[in-house]
């Protein structure tokens, strides 16, 4: 029973690392960070490293209806919607991380706020 157990917990890890998963609606992200929303009341898809990539790219799909994703960084003391700043969809988690933490240290270096650490190090 417990080689059976363990055969279907590789199986799983395997399958998700090679074709990944999409997100829906109430799906819990994986992993220990906590999140800012309750999956199960909140109408707020979270994605995860799991489910980044085929979620907003759509890579295993051959259909024109695939949805598209378009991550808004909104600097601080931001009053509307406004004042969103579309960013690049980029393919990869990475990457994606690197063109947020470039809007941030943006952001930084424009306002230098008392209460943000400071983000210089980043920089080079």
């Amino acid at each position: 029973m417990l080689a059976l157990l363990l055969i279907n917990a590789l199986f799983n890890a395997i399958t998700r690392t090679v074709y990944g998963e999409i997100a829906t609606m109430g799906r819990q992200p994986l992993g220990i960070n906590p999140t800012l929303y309750d999956s199960k009341v909140d109408p707020i898809m979270q994605l995860d490293e799991m489910t980044f990539n085929d979620t907003v790219f759509c890579k295993q799909s051959t259909a024109d209806d695939c949805t598209a994703y378009v991550v808004e960084y909104f600097p601080r003391n931001s009053s509307s919607p406004e004042y969103g700043l579309s960013l690049k969809p980029m393919p990869t988690v990475s990457e994606m991380r690197g063109i947020i933490t470039e809007s941030i240290l943006v952001d930084f270096g424009a306002n230098r706020f008392q209460d943000w650490p400071d983000f210089d190090f980043l920089g080079k």
